[in-house]
């Protein structure tokens, strides 16, 4: 046997064992299994979606929801490109006005995949959003997972 492997199967550097009755009566977690073609693709913790803010499926519908709350808040001016095709690659989605608060936010929405994870930015997204931060712009990046501060954010808090 090798110096290097009698050093690996020293008794004093072997991982603790772990206790197997610790399993045994530990209180059984309930586990949300997500398929896809009949394999599994997610097993985690159940978690019971709250009633009132149920993640809308599209992106265009969660953008509409957040014009829907900010118009409520009163940012009266809304912009955003309707279709793409003939803007600047990677503009934000949203920007908003409130003439009161005196303040404009430029609002990039994600939706999530199926597994209930945000999409990610693309590299243009990333450089407008830097290059508007560091032009000391209020650029946030939302998914339908941050309603609270999203309501925060709109209330001006």
């Amino acid at each position: 046997m090798t110096a290097a492997r009698r050093k690996l199967a020293a008794p004093d550097r072997m991982p603790p064992e772990p206790d197997l009755l610790d399993d045994i009566h530990a209180p059984p977690q309930p586990k949300s299994i997500r398929t896809v073609r009949g394999k599994v693709v997610y097993r985690g913790p159940l978690q019971a979606p709250q009633a009132d803010r149920m993640p809308p499926q599209t992106e265009r519908d969660f953008q509409a929801q957040v014009m829907d709350m900010a118009r409520r808040l009163g940012w009266t001016l809304q912009y955003h490109t309707w279709s793409s095709k003939h803007s600047a690659a990677g503009f934000p989605d949203l920007v908003l006005l409130h003439p009161q608060q005196k303040r404009v936010l430029y609002v990039e929405c994600k939706a999530l995949d199926r597994y209930g994870i945000p999409k990610r930015l693309t590299p243009a997204q990333g450089e407008w959003i830097e290059t508007l931060r560091a032009c000391g712009q209020d650029v946030r990046v939302w998914t339908p997972l941050d309603w609270d501060e999203i309501e925060r954010a709109l209330k001006g808090r």
